[in-house]
């Protein structure tokens, strides 16, 4: 497991990852960080007041599950608002 310091860009650009876990709540959603998984990938993150999972089965499609009823603090992102 490798920790990176957060700055303005979502996520690690470039970087391709197999499992990516935000712990703070976005607005809308993530595709920076869809873009970022790889094929079969998981990407688990609070929007608004819901928890998603995707899956990014391929390029061009993702499986997502909403669990909703949570309250997180918002992901603060100058660069995307």
């Amino acid at each position: 497991m490798h920790n990176k310091k957060a700055d303005k860009n979502i996520g690690i650009q470039g970087a391709k990852f197999d499992k990516i876990l935000v712990s703070a709540s976005a607005n809308k959603f993530p595709n920076e960080l869809i873009k970022q998984l790889n094929i079969n990938g998981k990407l688990v993150i609070p929007i608004q007041n819901s928890i998603f999972e995707f899956e990014k089965i391929s390029d061009t499609m993702i499986n997502s599950r909403e669990f909703p009823g949570f309250v997180f603090v918002p992901l603060v992102y100058e660069r995307l608002i």
